[in-house]
């Protein structure tokens, strides 16, 4: 069974907000960006075990070509993305995010 896949309205703003700032850099970049966001969610659809812990409940996937971390929890029906954190941005400023986590 595919687990569902549900953003913390946060993690859904990070995204929208990068995918604009990297249309700025044209139609190339930003479909490598989006193309690159979308094969990560599939990564972690399909084994959300992969990825190395950073929390009790949280882990992260790090993008190959983009400075960026996708941060998720997940159970047997849902991964919920908490955080699409930049790497510049302070580390672990999503964790009050935790508390959001349905399940």
């Amino acid at each position: 069974m595919m687990r569902k896949i549900k953003f913390h309205p946060e993690a859904r703003k990070e995204i929208q907000h990068e995918t604009r700032f990297y249309k700025t850099a044209g139609q190339v970049t930003v479909g490598r960006f989006s193309e690159e966001a979308k094969r990560t969610l599939r990564q972690i659809q399909n084994n959300p075990e992969m990825w190395p812990s950073m929390t009790e409940r949280m882990r992260g996937n790090i993008l190959s070509r983009f400075p960026f971390t996708m941060i998720y929890a997940f159970n047997d029906e849902m991964i919920f993305i908490v955080a699409f954190a930049h790497h510049k941005k302070k580390p672990g400023y999503w964790k009050d995010r935790i508390k959001d986590i349905p399940f």
